[in-house]
């Protein structure tokens, strides 16, 4: 998971604080329990550095896109602004 946020330019320590925190928790107990590990291991293979979205098959792949719009859109230290 982390490799799939560092590609969203999505820095975990800032997604650990605030309204955010939840959303991260979330997020790891979702991926613990996907069952696409090697559609993800070989995606995350061939994927460019840098990414707007997630794929579709990623069961995170709606929140990470949410988190992403709302720091887009401004968020200081997990608080939305």
């Amino acid at each position: 998971m982390c490799e799939m946020l560092e590609r969203l330019g999505l820095d975990t320590s800032m997604l650990a604080h605030g309204r955010l925190a939840s959303d991260l928790r979330s997020a790891v107990t979702t991926c613990q329990s996907c069952n696409a590990d090697q559609p993800c291991q070989d995606w995350l293979m061939r994927a460019p550095e840098s990414i707007d979205k997630p794929p579709a098959f990623c069961p995170n792949a709606e929140l990470f896109a949410s988190v992403r719009d709302l720091i887009d859109r401004g968020v200081d230290d997990g608080q939305m602004a």
